[in-house]
């Protein structure tokens, strides 16, 4: 394209080759058609070949010669400089220590516990609950005639043990170790809660799924800790960091 455009705007070139470069055509219907003159193109052709070469010459014997054309240099044209693309910086390698795999908590049929009996704590205060299923609710009917509708994952956690009032025991680790927390609500993302705390030589990384915010009792402060079944333990011996237990 930039030798039709040169040839277009030559003042040197042959006027036929001017009018050629003007009327060329780059689609293959119109090599196909009967308008297409083989021997027209093919002398055409030669043509502009023997113009470029004397062009050439030209150019080059002015080199030689110590001289410049101001019209050779406007007339050639220049293609347009590109920037060089920085190579691609190489991914850093994460830094962070690959923690084992911990187990999977059991299945659970919750449907199974329709028309079953569970206990939830207010204040300290056990209570009974009958269980139904109200779409998409599991509902809780007390013996004092209260109604309580619980999600699928909110009533996963009560036959767990864990739910709003909740009085756990929780493994902060050394210094602290055991120490008592009140669990206060389900933990809905780094934005609205922070971060999820974690124990020191807390042998599993925590998720979101199974995390609930707690207030210590040891100082009063909150944060999100993960509350998950397979960290609950019958007995605080020999237990490790970021386990709990139920309040006896």
């Amino acid at each position: 394209a930039s030798f039709v455009c040169w040839i277009r705007s030559s003042e040197t070139a042959p006027e036929i080759l001017k009018s050629a470069a003007h009327t060329m055509k780059h689609a293959v219907e119109t090599q196909e058609s009967d308008r297409y003159d083989q021997e027209t193109h093919e002398r055409l052709t030669k043509a502009a070949f023997d113009h470029c070469e004397a062009y050439s010459d030209e150019i080059e014997t002015q080199a030689t010669n110590g001289e410049g054309s101001s019209q050779g240099a406007s007339e050639v044209p220049h293609a347009t400089p590109t920037k060089a693309r920085k190579p691609l910086k190489p991914k850093a390698a994460s830094r962070r220590t690959p923690q084992p795999t911990e187990p999977a908590p059991p299945e659970v049929d919750l449907m199974g516990l329709v028309n079953t009996t569970v206990k939830q704590s207010f204040d300290g205060v056990w209570f009974n609950a009958k269980v139904s299923y109200v779409k998409p609710y599991f509902r809780l009917t007390f013996t004092d005639g209260d109604e309580q509708d619980m999600t699928s994952a909110d009533f996963k956690s009560l036959t767990e043990g864990v739910f709003e009032g909740a009085r756990l025991r929780y493994h902060c680790g050394v210094p602290w170790l055991w120490t008592d927390v009140i669990v206060q609500e389900r933990y809905e993302g780094r934005r609205k809660h922070g971060a999820i705390w974690e124990a020191d030589d807390q042998p599993y990384g925590s998720t979101a799924r199974d995390a609930w915010v707690v207030e210590f009792a040891n100082d009063g402060s909150w944060a999100p800790i993960d509350l998950r079944l397979t960290r609950k333990v019958a007995d605080e011996t020999g237990s490790v960091p970021g386990t709990w237990a139920p309040m006896k």
